[in-house]
């Protein structure tokens, strides 16, 4: 799967978080999967990325 692939890439280049922004949180739930040491989240409108933020 190139989803797969494309994350286990990242933490080779020593990415330690990603953030999904929108909607919904199918992408980190299968992040989780893939690595569930890494922190993974998920943000659904502006106002909440501005808390990741602060």
């Amino acid at each position: 799967m190139r989803w797969t692939a494309c994350v286990e890439t990242l933490l080779g280049e020593g990415v330690d978080g990603f953030l999904e922004i929108g909607p919904g949180t199918t992408l980190t739930a299968m992040g989780k999967r893939i690595n569930p040491e890494v922190a993974w989240t998920s943000v659904a409108n502006p106002m909440a990325l501005a808390e990741v933020g602060s």
